[in-house]
């Protein structure tokens, strides 16, 4: 099951959206760093529509740590990044049968 890994993200609505589109694409999520979290802000549920209550979902303090979990897991990690070298997620594709995770940074980087 993929999982998708929050880092950094400021919004608490924008996590909350998120776990509702991983509710409803069956997948796991990871919230790291100055992620908010559904125990942290009220305004993440609100968001979810409960989706929090459903979705798989670990919180870790620092990128370092929510990296090493997914490692030791033996996850491919995928980082969501805008430049001219980028693949367009419509686009990609696996080439290895392993589980992924993507990555999504902070929405003004």
């Amino acid at each position: 099951m993929p999982i998708l890994v929050l880092e950094n993200i400021r919004s608490a609505y924008n996590t909350g959206v998120m776990l509702r589109t991983c509710d409803a694409l069956w997948w796991k999520a990871v919230l790291s760093w100055f992620t908010p979290t559904p125990e942290t802000d009220d305004k993440v549920k609100k968001t979810a529509l409960g989706a929090h209550e459903q979705v798989i979902l670990w919180s870790f303090r620092n990128p370092k740590e929510s990296i090493a979990f997914l490692c030791n897991q033996w996850y491919l990690l995928i980082a969501a990044e805008k430049n001219t070298i980028s693949t367009p997620l419509g686009d990609f594709q696996k080439t290895q049968e392993v589980p992924y995770a993507l990555i999504m940074g902070n929405e003004n980087t």
